[in-house]
């Protein structure tokens, strides 16, 4: 008779500090204004529907001078082809908030991708 063996669901994050470059230059790409064309390659997959939602907020934010943001990546955590790292965004008029978002590796020049739903995170503080 077979045995199972335990599956461990939720393994621990591992810290993970050599991934704050790619991580970083992935939401400073996706931060810099201009067009939202050419910038899906850094989003976790939106569909047809939600890349053409996402490209006219990100549009419009651009249009309200909203972008570009930099950004600085710290306490970053790998587990998996999941990351996580609170994140430090400021805007142009100078407000700052740092929040915690998820990247998945893909394919982007950086290997990384914001997830969807941080992706939404980061764009609810450009109102």
């Amino acid at each position: 008779m077979a045995t199972a063996e335990p599956v461990v669901v939720n393994a621990p994050l591992a810290p993970a500090p050599e991934l704050a470059g790619p991580l970083t230059q992935t939401v400073n790409v996706l931060g810099s204004g201009g067009s939202f064309s050419g910038k899906q390659a850094y989003v976790q997959d939106l569909g047809r529907i939600g890349g053409i939602g996402v490209s006219a907020k990100y549009n419009s934010a651009v249009e309200k001078g909203y972008l570009p943001l930099t950004a600085t990546v710290a306490d970053v955590d790998q587990n998996g082809n999941v990351a996580t790292a609170n994140v430090t965004a400021t805007l142009p008029n100078g407000v700052t908030r740092t929040m915690p978002l998820s990247f998945v590796q893909g394919p982007s020049p950086t290997g990384w991708q914001l997830s969807q739903q941080s992706l939404f995170t980061l764009a609810g503080m450009l109102g």
